[in-house]
């Protein structure tokens, strides 16, 4: 047998080339697919909502919204068994995997394996085995039953037991049942009578509003319109649209199951006003798988739907929960106003020693300033002392020059009266001598 990978996502899924069946595998052995983790593996499986268009047979489709393209089909399961004598070596499991590969060979079968041999004194191969449509289940159960598989190493053939699968969902009985011995419930309020119906791992995308189709968060009001095609709706709740939903105590927040999808897959409760709407949508999806149809393209996914046993939409329980919703937003509105003030208080904090970094910056700049004009000050002042200095000399140094030119002057005038003087004496005696001669002639 020939694998071919056809798609990647989370798991490897592989197609047989010769039969066309789809297996999920997580690990090989040589080119034999097998896994340890076949429960595990099963439920992610689930969750990831892996399908193929051509495997969605639309001659069993009957259609919940065509607008959405929602449709249901009747789910085609079959059990079957063979017993594997003990393994002791990893040569048995090679075997026990192709024991699974030659099961796989049989015409008709579209397969999930479930579980792993189940080891005691006899193990067995537990197989639940999906056939495509519903009319062709007996033809393939026909075909498998009482078959053999051999098994190197062992002499003797090892019989498939293949029956039926029955769909465990609740019928009417059930809820009548139910409701008629709680105690607890007043079937004149909604909520506590059979008008709730619980679904779960609802994919997300599927129910997705047409103008926020990529945010994969699911709408209560495209689900209250795909199930008003059943009945009249009184109330839609899909608890994963509720921010709160998660803090709210176990008994009323609606959270049954765990979901490896995470934001792929949601649960939601759906309340009817009247019992035949309740009645009409357990009908539908009884033995049903939801199919979402998308231009060429079609998926398939098992869901979980029971009727509600916890009055959730029940006028006391919404209440609650919207009590609860009130606590949750006034804690966290008073949350967010103890971060305010912690926020505040450390801004001012902040502020606080801001504006005491910027006064001492401030009085370090005025100091700086003081301490430059101060030096500046002192430099004029210097400045000015040695511009007096120098002016005190000049005025030295002229005045000693105008006495040293006034005593020269002084000196010369001096100078100038003695040759004057001496002139004039010399004159005088020139005369005198004059005089004296003429007297001497005179005398003569």
């Amino acid at each position: 047998m020939r694998w071919i990978w056809i798609h990647e996502t989370i798991l490897p899924i592989y197609i047989s080339a010769e039969t066309g069946f789809i297996i999920y595998e997580t690990h090989f052995l040589g080119n034999v697919p097998i896994s340890h983790e076949y429960i595990e593996l099963n439920e992610i499986v689930k969750r990831i909502n892996v399908c193929v268009g051509v495997f969605v047979c639309a001659c069993e489709c009957v259609h919940v919204s065509r607008k959405r393209g929602i449709f249901l089909k009747p789910i085609a399961t079959g059990n079957c068994t063979t017993p594997v004598p003990e393994l002791h070596n990893a040569a048995g499991l090679t075997e026990c995997c192709m024991a699974r590969t030659r099961f796989f060979s049989f015409p008709g079968l579209h397969n999930n394996v479930k579980t792993l041999p189940t080891r005691s004194q006899l193990d067995f191969l537990l197989f639940d085995a999906e056939i495509e449509t519903k009319k062709n289940i007996q033809q393939v159960i026909g075909k498998v039953d009482q078959k053999g598989i051999k098994l190197s190493g062992f002499s003797e053939l090892l019989k498939i037991r293949a029956t039926e699968a029955k769909t465990d969902f609740p019928n009417r009985h059930d809820w009548d049942s139910f409701f008629r011995d709680a105690k607890h419930m007043n079937e004149m309020k909604p909520g506590e009578r059979p008008d709730t119906v619980h679904f779960q791992e609802l994919p997300c995308r599927w129910f997705a509003h047409l103008n926020d189709i990529s945010s994969n968060k699911p709408s209560e009001y495209v689900l209250r319109k795909v199930m008003s095609s059943f009945g009249d709706v009184r109330e839609v709740d899909i608890p994963v649209n509720d921010p709160y939903r998660r803090k709210m105590s176990a008994s009323i927040n609606g959270i049954k199951t765990f979901s490896f999808g995470g934001d792929l897959l949601f649960e939601a409760y759906v309340q009817f006003r009247e019992y035949i709407g309740f009645a009409k949508c357990m009908h539908a999806f009884q033995g049903k798988k939801l199919v979402f149809a998308e231009e060429d393209n079609a998926w398939t996914t098992n869901i979980k739907v029971d009727f509600d046993r916890t009055k959730h939409l029940s006028e006391y329980s919404i209440k609650k929960r919207e009590a609860e919703r009130d606590k949750l937003r006034a804690a966290e509105r008073e949350i967010e106003e103890r971060m305010k003030r912690k926020i505040e208080m450390e801004d001012i904090k902040i502020e606080t020693e801001r504006l005491k970094l910027e006064e001492e910056m401030k009085k370090k700049m005025e100091k700086k300033l003081e301490k430059k004009k101060a030096k500046e000050l002192r430099r004029k002042d210097r400045e000015e002392k040695r511009r007096q200095k120098r002016r005190q000399k000049e005025e030295a140094r002229i005045k000693k020059a105008e006495e040293e030119e006034e005593e020269r002057l002084n000196r010369k005038i001096a100078l100038e009266e003695r040759k004057l003087l001496i002139a004039q004496r010399k004159l005088e005696g020139i005369r005198l001598l004059n005089e004296l001669f003429d007297r001497i002639k005179i005398l003569r």
